[in-house]
């Protein structure tokens, strides 16, 4: 289970993160977790972040989202711990612009069509 730890709000893009932690027992795909600020919900908003990269969080492991430019990818904290940065390369702080709640979503659950056709009998 992914959860928001904290967000640090920053007029500099660099500075200006939210901190993610899978604080559940297993491990979870990073892709397709949506990061949204109240102030969206109900209006017709581009406000989201969608997560797309097709990385596994293992448990207790930590992701920084980050308003700045850079390559996505692992690196390590000060105190050693592995950390996954996202980059969304905006040249202006996303974070610093809502005050208040933001809410984590993942998917619950996927449906796709079949390839090809079902003989049933």
């Amino acid at each position: 289970m992914i959860r928001i730890v904290g967000i640090q709000r920053n007029s500099d893009p660099q500075a200006d993160f939210a901190l993610l932690q899978n604080q559940g027992n297993m491990r979870q795909m990073l892709r397709g977790h949506v990061l949204l600020p109240e102030s969206a919900i109900g209006e017709q908003s581009s406000e989201a972040i969608v997560l797309n990269d097709a990385v596994a969080i293992n448990s207790s492991q930590y992701v920084l989202v980050t308003s700045g430019h850079g390559e996505n990818g692992w690196t390590m904290s000060r105190d050693g711990a592995q950390v996954y940065k996202v980059y969304l390369n905006r040249n202006n702080s996303f974070w610093s612009q809502f005050e208040g709640t933001v809410h984590v979503l993942s998917i619950h659950h996927s449906w796709s069509e079949r390839k090809e056709a079902v003989l049933v009998s």
